[in-house]
C-alpha cells in the first residue's frame, strides 16, 4: 500500500459533537488498513469541536487529517459535500465516505466496505452494517402464518433521553381506540410494521420481520416494570424476552408500499441473529455510514442540500438507482452508532426540552413525503400525505394533555405543508 495516494477520503461532519470526537478518531486510528485520509468538517459548532479534532487529530494522523470550519451549521447535506468537495480537489481518491461522528468502527469495518465496492462495479454505495451503540431488551414475537396483530399494549415506563412516557397516558387510549396493526407474512423478506409507540414501548415503524418473528426493542436503560404483549391474533405469541443483547440499527433499506415508506432492514434484530441474512442489494443506503464511488459523485452530485438533514441518504440511493447504479450492504463493516445523537444533544445545550424532538419532526416529516414524490410517484404521495395527516390528529390530541409536545406538533404540521412546494 501506497500511503502517501489513499483510495479513500472519510468525511466527518461535527455539529456540536465534541463528547464523540476522540472515540470516533481512535477507532478509525485503528483501522487494519489505513488506506484513507480524514477530513474534518465542523458545521458551525458552539462547542470545542473545532479544536479538539485538530488537537487529536494531529497526534493520530498528522498531516492525513483536514480540518474545515463553516461558520453557521450548514445542514449535515451541505456540511458533507463541503467534505467531498475539499477531498475531490485534493487527490484522486477512488471513494468517498460519510461517517456519523457518534460511531465507532470496527476494525475490519474500512477494508470490508472499501472490498464490497471494489468487487461490485454495478454497485455506486456501499452501505454499513449499523447497530445500535447501547444493548437492548428485546421482545421477540412468533407469527406463525400471515395475519394481522390488531393490537398490542404494554406496561411499560420508558425513559428517553429528551421525554418521560409515563406508563399510562392519552396515547394508551388513543392507540386503543385506533388499533395498532401488526402486518407478518411468511416470507422472511418481508417486513412488519406497528405503530410508533404504544404506551412508551418502542415498536417502531419498520419493525422487523425475520424468519417468522418480529422484535421490539426497548432501550435497555429503561425502568420496566412489566414487559408483556397482549396479541389479538392467536397465530402470534412471545417466544421470547432478550436481556441486554447487541441489535441492528440498519442493514440497507427499502420502500414498502404497504408501509407507505421505507423502512430499515433489520432494525431491533438481535447481532446473534443476523449471521444467515440474505442481504445484498439493498434499495438504500444509511448516511451514517456509507461509502460511494468518486467517479459517481462527479458524474451525479452528492446530497441534495435543500433537505438540509434528515432522508438525504434515501434521496441520493434513488437519485443513482435511477442512473443504473446499484446499493450494496457490506455485512462486516460493523459500525456502533449512539442513534439520534446530534438532536438530542443539542437540544440539551440549548435547554429546550423538545427542540431536538421538533428538529426531527419538521425535516422528518417534510423531507419523507418529498422524496416519495420524487420517486414513487403522485398516488403513492396522496397516501402517504393522508398517512401522515392521520398522524397527526393523534399527536394533536395527545398535545392537548401534554402542552411540551407543541412544537413537536407544530413542527410535523410544518414539515407536511412545506412538503409540497420542495422540489
Amino acid at each position: 500500500m501506497n500511503r502517501s495516494s489513499p483510495s479513500t477520503a472519510i468525511i466527518l461532519v461535527s455539529w456540536n459533537s465534541e463528547k464523540y470526537i476522540r472515540n470516533c478518531l481512535n477507532s478509525l486510528a485503528n483501522q487494519s488498513v489505513q488506506d484513507f485520509d480524514v477530513v474534518f468538517v465542523d458545521n458551525g459548532s458552539s462547542d470545542n469541536s473545532a479544536a479538539l479534532a485538530q488537537k487529536t487529530g494531529r497526534s493520530l494522523f498528522h498531516d492525513l487529517m483536514s480540518l474545515i470550519t463553516l461558520s453557521t451549521n450548514l445542514g449535515f447535506c451541505a456540511g458533507h459535500n463541503r467534505g467531498f468537495d475539499y477531498a475531490v480537489k485534493h487527490k484522486p481518491y477512488e471513494f468517498l465516505v460519510a461517517l456519523n461522528l457518534d460511531t465507532t468502527v470496527d476494525r475490519q469495518w474500512f477494508a470490508h466496505l472499501r472490498d464490497s465496492l471494489r468487487k461490485d462495479n454495478s454497485a455506486a454505495i456501499a452501505t454499513s452494517n449499523i447497530q445500535m451503540y447501547y444493548p437492548y431488551k428485546v421482545l421477540e414475537i412468533h407469527a406463525s402464518k400471515p395475519g394481522i396483530i390488531e393490537s398490542i399494549h404494554t406496561d411499560i415506563n420508558y425513559k428517553s433521553l429528551i421525554y418521560t412516557y409515563p406508563q399510562r397516558d392519552l396515547r394508551h387510549i388513543l392507540y386503543n381506540l385506533s388499533r395498532v396493526n401488526l402486518h407478518y407474512f411468511k416470507d422472511k423478506h418481508k417486513t412488519g410494521y406497528a405503530s410508533a409507540f404504544n404506551n412508551g414501548a418502542i415498536v417502531n415503524e419498520g419493525a422487523p420481520y425475520y424468519q417468522n418473528h418480529f422484535f421490539v426493542g426497548i432501550p435497555f436503560r429503561s425502568s420496566t416494570t412489566k414487559v408483556s404483549l397482549e396479541l389479538s391474533d392467536q397465530n402470534a405469541t412471545i417466544s421470547t424476552l432478550h436481556e441486554k443483547v447487541s441489535v441492528v440499527q440498519n442493514m440497507g433499506g427499502d420502500f414498502d408500499k404497504i408501509f407507505i415508506g421505507y423502512v430499515d432492514r433489520g432494525l431491533y434484530v438481535p447481532v446473534p441473529y443476523i449471521g444467515d441474512l440474505p442481504l445484498k442489494k439493498t434499495d438504500c443506503a444509511c448516511g451514517c455510514a456509507m461509502m460511494l464511488r468518486t467517479a459517481d459523485y462527479m458524474t451525479m452530485g452528492g446530497f441534495d442540500e435543500t433537505l438540509f438533514s434528515y432522508f438525504e441518504d434515501i434521496d441520493i440511493s434513488e437519485r443513482y438507482k435511477q442512473a443504473g447504479r446499484g446499493i450494496i450492504l457490506a455485512k462486516n463493516a460493523i459500525v456502533k452508532h449512539y442513534l439520534w445523537s446530534s438532536s438530542t444533544d443539542n437540544a440539551k445545550i440549548a435547554k429546550q426540552k423538545d427542540k431536538g424532538i421538533s428538529f426531527r419532526h419538521y425535516y422528518g416529516q417534510r423531507n419523507r413525503l418529498v422524496v416519495i414524490r420524487r420517486y414513487h410517484g403522485k398516488l403513492m404521495f396522496f397516501y402517504a400525505m393522508a398517512r401522515s395527516l392521520g398522524n397527526l390528529f393523534f399527536a394533536f390530541l395527545h398535545a392537548l394533555l401534554n402542552p411540551e409536545q407543541h412544537s413537536g406538533v407544530k413542527a410535523q404540521t410544518k414539515g407536511i405543508i412545506e412538503s409540497l412546494s420542495l422540489p
